[in-house]
């Protein structure tokens, strides 16, 4: 058993309470291709993927997340967590859940963070040859979306040979740059140095874009922007409302922000690029990375984000 898997299970304090539910889920076009993965889920409403193997809403700061397992398979899982039932665990809540086939179990439990109370949605389902974990996680205050995020974990396809149903509606240009488009995935277009997502060159200098996957009712754009930044997976992002800079791309209204700083404490520090522009209730996220050359690699990305363009 994967020491990892161990680890995240002996977090679960467990009281038994069984069910079990069977699902057939039939991919539809509401079902997104989760970034990095085999999986198809249906985000919950005004969830977006920045490029991330799930899918967020920085309003209320949830997420549902989605990894694989490596070198494991449900099988392992259920006799790891077979040897933990009776131990003073939290969990309160668990399900049996047969998914298309593929076995499962989905756990309801809450904690608490800073003082308030966290609900996480977690299901591992998989088969003798792979196992997944979807992760959900909502202030526990906000039961609609809580239920939504249900709802989209238990949407789950999962597909080894995962495919996109739908064409791009946007673009940029990158000719005469040191970028090449790696391919689209869960209508996020990825542009790397080699045209490889993840890359294997050297220069990792990246830039990707994409677009919020519902219509929104956005009251204040440039605070939802501020939001939305606080939202990537930076430490300590000092980023406000008036540090925001107004851009005007190809008759779109937005903003442009850029920054420097690591995912990580031990983790190089990077320079981030976001534009966010928007079109009635869409927006469009551009965001370009870089380790090194950060003023050259700057200017690269704002002459690609001026070059954005919608494709009728």
């Amino acid at each position: 058993m994967d020491r990892v898997l161990l680890t995240l299970i002996t977090f679960f304090l467990f009281t038994p309470c069984f069910s079990q539910m069977e699902i057939t889920n039939v991919r539809s076009g509401a079902h997104q291709l989760v970034v990095g993965t085999e999986l198809y889920m249906i985000p919950p409403p005004n969830f977006f993927s920045p490029g991330i193997p799930g899918f967020l809403e920085p309003a209320s700061h949830a997420a549902v997340m989605a990894t694989k397992v490596l070198n494991s398979n449900y099988e392992e899982f259920l006799s790891g967590f077979d040897e933990l039932i009776g131990k003073e665990k939290v969990v309160k809540h668990v399900e049996d859940v047969l998914i298309n086939g593929n076995k499962g179990k989905f756990f309801i439990f809450e904690e608490i963070r800073d003082g308030d109370p966290i609900t996480n949605h977690t299901l591992f389902f998989g088969s003798d040859e792979f196992l997944y974990m979807v992760i959900g996680v909502c202030p526990s205050d906000h039961p609609g979306i809580n239920e939504s995020i249900k709802e989209s974990i238990l949407s789950v396809i999962y597909d080894s040979n995962p495919t996109e149903l739908r064409e791009k509606s946007f673009s940029v240009r990158t000719e005469n740059t040191k970028l090449i488009q790696g391919g689209e995935k869960a209508g996020i277009i990825f542009y790397t140095v080699d045209g490889k997502v993840p890359t294997e060159a050297e220069d990792k200098t990246a830039f990707i874009i994409g677009s919020s996957l519902y219509n929104l009712e956005i009251v204040n754009r440039r605070t939802y922007s501020v939001n939305r930044i606080k939202q990537l997976p930076y430490k300590n992002i000092q980023v406000s409302e008036d540090l925001l800079r107004e851009v005007k791309i190809n008759g779109l209204d937005g903003f442009e922000f850029d920054f420097r700083g690591a995912k990580e404490l031990d983790r190089p520090e990077e320079m981030v690029y976001s534009v966010m522009l928007f079109d009635g209730p869409k927006y469009y996220l551009l965001l370009g990375n870089a380790f090194n050359d950060f003023d050259e690699n700057l200017k690269l990305f704002k002459s690609i984000s001026l070059t954005f363009e919608l494709i009728d």
